[in-house]
């Protein structure tokens, strides 16, 4: 068995939770650091929509 779109969905959610839990770490110790890296994560998911096709 084949579960090739299984596998991609969770190793997405998996980066995202990543992503997301070290930029909420970081936002707590250096709030300006932290709101640094959230824009250029925010900028990064556009780029990504964009070039992904907007699907």
């Amino acid at each position: 068995m084949n579960d090739d779109g299984a596998s991609s969905a969770l190793l997405l959610v998996l980066l995202v939770l990543l992503i997301g839990g070290i930029t909420t770490y970081v936002a707590f110790i250096n709030p300006l650091l932290g709101v640094a890296i959230v824009v250029g994560v925010v900028v990064a998911a556009f780029a990504y929509q964009l070039l992904k096709g907007g699907k």
